[in-house]
Parts: C-alpha cells; structure tokens; sequence
C-alpha cells in the first residue's frame, strides 16, 4: 500500500511539474513590445521629424497652376475727360440734384460741351491740366463755375459755383459710357467763343 501512495506521489509530483514548465515557456521574459498604433504597421522612431501633411492627405485637391506666369489687367474703360459725366450736386442735406455734363477734350487740353440742367442746356468752356479742372458755363445772365479734380478719367470731385452770391455746392461725377440725350449734339472746339476768363483750370 505504501508503494501504491508513492507512485501516485510521484505522478502527481510530476504533472505540477510540467504544468509550471508550460506556464513559464508562456510568460514572455523582460518588458513588454509598445503596442502598435495601426495594425501591420510599425511604429516611427522615437527621433523621426514632424512632417504636416498635404493637401492631398487632408482630403483637399492641391491647386491647378494657372497656366500663366503673370495676368495682364484690363485696359482702362476711359483715356481722356470726352463724354458724358452724370453729376451729383450735394447742396446739403438729404438733398441731391443730378445732371449732365456731355464733354469735348481737345488735343490742346481745352474742354467745351454743354450741361443739362433741369430743362437748360447750358455751353461751357474750360481747361484742363492732367489732374484738375476748371469749367466755366455762360447762360446769359450769370457764369457758372465747376472745378475740382477727376481720378483716372472715371471720377471727379469738386464745387460748383453757380454765381449767385451763395456758397458753392459740392459735387461728384461719374464718367458714363453712352447717354440717348446727348448722343446726337455736335460738340467741337469753340463752343460759346474763346475760353472764358479765370478758364485756365489752374
């Protein structure tokens, strides 16, 4: 009976054994591997530069070259004071009157025309000098001034003195493309004589 004991002793003995031997074959040795971020792909040095990423990688298409080393712009609409100016006169106020000037710049930097005002179509002569005018219109009983600046031949800005006695009124003008009204008036040199006196512009 003893014998018997021992032997099952010794089984025993020996499958506590080789279970602990498959348990330690398991248990992996030293730290454990950092996890992996993505799966099959390894992790980047700890050392490795930060990169942004690309228009691409972010989802959005890199921009088309254009094609063209520079653009060229568009030439201006207007080279010279010819035409037709709508004006705004601000006497004050909430106020604002608008008229015509149908304009004629010569070669020799003279301007003649008429302005529409109201029902009046009144000649004018004057000059200009590059930047700043000076217009004088006759109406037969009072001379009317505008002088001012005008900015690349679409704008101006100025005082009309209609020579009343009162202060002068500002105004703005537009260069305008065409206007119906004024397209058929024949507009030249000479218009109401000579350039009045004070015409020079300067």
């Amino acid at each position: 009976m003893n014998v018997r004991l021992i032997g099952i002793a010794l089984i025993a003995a020996a499958a506590v054994a080789t279970a602990a031997a498959g348990v330690a074959q398991q248990s992996p040795s030293g730290p454990l591997p950092p996890p992996q971020p993505y799966p099959g792909r390894t992790a980047p040095p700890a050392n490795a530069p930060i990169v942004a990423p690309t228009s691409a990688q972010r989802g959005r298409p890199s921009p088309k070259p254009s094609g063209k080393a520079t653009e060229t712009p568009p030439p201006p609409q207007f080279t010279n004071l010819s035409g037709v100016w709508e004006i705004e006169e601000q006497p004050g106020g909430m106020q604002t009157i608008y008229s015509h000037l149908r304009m004629q710049q010569n070669a020799d930097n003279t301007v003649t025309g008429y302005w529409l005002r109201g029902k009046q179509l009144l000649p004018f002569n004057g000059a200009f000098d590059g930047r700043q005018f000076k217009l004088v219109v006759q109406d037969g009983k009072t001379q009317a001034t505008f002088a001012g600046y005008e900015d690349n031949f679409s704008d101006m800005i100025g005082l009309i003195d209609l020579g009343n006695g009162k202060p002068p009124i500002a105004f703005t003008a537009s260069h305008r493309a065409k206007s119906e009204f004024f397209n058929g008036l024949n507009i030249g040199p000479g218009i109401g004589g000579a350039i009045p006196q004070g015409g020079s512009g300067r």
